[in-house]
């Protein structure tokens, strides 16, 4: 049923229903029943007619309205005070506050001020008619002309009638739902041409990690120059590859593709063979745990923040014990008031916040329990971003040679992170410009070499009896 359906269901409903009621006036007078039933429709075809161009014209200007309450939560909100307050932004916020959500309500009104212009005569008109019908039944009806009985079926229909010219609630329901129900028409649509997932293919078999490739790979966010751009990179069972790269060089992109959740412009990504864009696309992304850049930190007790990763061993308390242990977390518990069942948002009852690092080790933890959980791909994207230079040395010691039988991808701009991989690859320009061991890429003097040998000089700075490579 589409949703044009929705409303003529509703039309043609009232219309029987006020065409049976003018049957019944139409005893008394044939006449006037023929024109309270036109009053009565032109006045609910203007009362709906504007309800749906306002309906429709907020959905239009929906965006200076979502933009209007982004800001409004930005200065009543906890999260952004502390910059919004250093940086004075809070007069500067509240003035864009007032322009969006004037464009968004002169909208509404330039339409509702034309309308009333141009149909302020049709309910005086309406309303004359209306009462020279109810004073000419009283009349009828006292000089004898119509039967008492007839007459008061009829001044009771007519009272019926005149309800049908309200919108009614039923328009203020099904008006927005087809609007809502066009919109998700527009979506599937848009999904419809992106790609379907009819027979959708699952790999076989979950005890070791797929042998993924990209293939000419290039992909770009609806902009001139592409952020992937002929990718050729191979993901071995049971590696630790690490990808490292400036900021700008696809590093992140390429995480998103692995996830399945952009599908390349051109090229092909395959894990043992298959093109991952004919796979089931949740089973292949049960595959994966990832921690992304901007991890969600989810204002959940730790335990849940955890469990999320697999909602399905939410109960299993040694694994989530283990994925806490494995990512060095466990500190974090000893200190926390009610352990791991300590809300982490100062927001609820009893609840805590944690430090950029704390809250990285927690994601970090989050994707190993997906991974004791049947994941065998575990992607890290800037994993030590928010940890001191001691926890950033004992990264790679502590989380990930402890985990064994996977695909291991870190992705990082800090070298020092990822230097005892098994390989590392340099992204520049959405490709792969060298590849190697640390001390085959040092040894090729290229930029792996030269951006290393900057980070390190930063340390030799700070502590002049440093060592070397």
């Amino acid at each position: 049923m589409g949703p044009a359906a929705i409303t003529q269901i509703e039309n043609i409903s009232k219309i029987v229903s006020a065409v049976s009621l003018a049957i019944v006036i139409g005893q008394v007078s044939p006449a006037l029943a023929t024109s309270l039933l036109v009053a009565v429709f032109a006045v609910r075809y203007s009362l709906v007619k504007g309800l749906r161009a306002s309906l429709t014209v907020m959905d239009e200007h929906i965006g200076a309205r979502r933009r209007g309450r982004y800001l409004y939560d930005l200065v009543c909100t906890v999260g952004p005070a502390k910059e919004i307050r250093t940086f004075g932004l809070g007069e500067w916020i509240v003035d864009r506050f007032r322009t969006e959500m004037h464009k968004y309500h002169k909208s509404i009104f330039t339409l509702h001020h034309g309308m009333a212009r141009r149909e302020a005569w049709l309910l005086p008109v309406c309303l004359v008619i209306s009462t020279l019908a109810f004073l000419w039944s009283a009349l009828a009806a006292f000089h004898g002309l119509v039967p008492v009985k007839v007459m008061t079926s009829a001044v009771m229909a007519f009272a019926a009638l005149c309800t049908t010219v309200q919108a009614g609630q039923e328009q203020v329901y099904i008006t927005p739902a087809r609007l809502a129900l066009q919109a998700l028409c527009r979506i599937e649509r848009m999904a419809a041409d992106g790609g379907e997932q009819a027979g959708a293919a699952t790999l076989p078999g979950r005890e070791c990690p797929p042998l993924i490739r990209f293939s000419g790979v290039c992909f770009g966010y609806e902009r001139s120059a592409p952020v992937i751009n002929g990718l050729d990179l191979e993901i071995r069972p049971g590696e630790v590859l690490a990808i490292v790269g400036v900021n700008g060089a696809g590093k992140t992109t390429l995480t998103k593709l692995l996830a399945g959740l952009y599908p390349p412009q051109e090229g092909q990504i395959t894990a043992d063979g298959v093109d991952i864009g004919t796979l089931d696309t949740r089973d292949w992304q049960s595959r994966l745990a990832i921690v992304f850049q901007d991890f969600v930190k989810y204002q959940l007790s730790l335990r849940e923040n955890i469990a999320l990763a697999s909602p399905a061993h939410a109960n299993d308390e040694e694994m989530i014990r283990a994925a806490i242990r494995e990512a060095g977390a466990s500190d974090l518990v000893d200190g926390l008031p009610k352990g791991w069942d300590t809300p982490l948002s100062r927001s609820l009852a009893g609840g805590i916040d944690l430090s950029g690092g704390q809250w990285q080790k927690v994601a970090i933890a989050r994707a190993l329990f997906a991974v004791r959980a049947g994941a065998s791909v575990l992607v890290l994207d800037e994993p030590t971003a928010h940890l001191d230079i001691r926890a950033e040395l004992a990264f790679f010691s502590q989380v990930i040679a402890r985990v064994t039988g996977i695909s291991v991808v870190l992705i990082s701009h800090r070298l020092s992170t990822v230097r005892q991989a098994d390989r590392i690859v340099l992204l520049e320009e959405g490709r792969v410009s060298e590849s190697g061991t640390h001390e085959e890429l040092l040894a090729m003097n290229g930029t792996y070499s030269e951006m290393f040998e900057l980070q390190a000089a930063r340390f030799r700075q700070m502590d002049p009896a440093g060592g070397g490579r």
